[in-house]
């Protein structure tokens, strides 16, 4: 009887175990596929006008002849106006800032604050400096290892110093997240729009609270 009951007793024990390590399991991936709030880093957008302007060296440029336009276009989209609501009091259009940029390619050398006037004297630069853009390793062209990284700064006209960014973060996203995948499984101009598309979102959440998936890859 005694070992009907210790049997039963160990039994019951082996479920419970094993239900809870399913409970477990099942709570665990449905915490990985579950957005979670991210607060925004900066703040200092709100009731302000800005520009955004992007940097990039001349072999970026040369090698990706789009991406400027692109990150201006859909950074400064992002930060006009989230979830259809102004995040901003105003706002220099990407292609204006653009036409300016291409105009005075020596803009890089201007002061902070003469550059915010000559944009119509915006309270607000923020600042997109592209430091490494790839799809692949240097001498490897036969599977992609993209990785996109830039660094962004604020700089708020009517600090003491105007030439200090307030804010600055660096962020690096990659691109495709398994490795072996090549031009066969995926084209090159898919591969370079959604790295693209990461550093966009990365750059952009840093200015307002958004969702991300907890077991995100980037």
């Amino acid at each position: 009887m005694q070992r009907r009951i210790l049997t039963c007793v160990l039994g019951s024990l082996a479920l419970c175990v094993g239900g809870c390590q399913v409970a477990g399991f099942f709570a665990g991936a449905y915490q990985d596929n579950t957005p979670k709030t991210v607060d925004a880093m900066y703040t200092g957008l709100a009731g302000k006008s800005f520009a955004v302007v992007i940097a990039a060296d001349r072999g970026t440029q040369g090698d990706f002849p789009g991406l400027i336009d692109y990150l201006d276009s859909e950074i400064t989209g992002r930060l006009s106006k989230n979830d259809n609501k102004p995040l901003a009091g105003g706002f220099v259009p990407a292609p204006q800032v653009l036409k300016y940029t291409y105009d005075n390619p020596a803009w890089p050398a201007r002061t902070r604050e003469n550059l915010a006037k000559a944009l119509g004297g915006v309270e607000r630069l923020v600042i997109v400096e592209v430091t490494e853009y790839r799809l692949h390793d240097p001498g490897n062209s036969y599977t992609w290892d993209g990785l996109a990284a830039a660094q962004v700064s604020v700089y708020e006209m009517e600090s003491a110093t105007p030439e200090t960014p307030v804010f600055q973060r660096s962020v690096s996203v990659p691109y495709p997240d398994d490795k072996g995948y090549g031009p066969e499984q995926l084209p090159q101009a898919g591969v370079n729009t959604a790295l693209a598309q990461r550093l966009v979102d990365r750059v952009s959440w840093l200015f307002y609270e958004h969702e991300e998936k907890y077991n995100s890859k980037y």
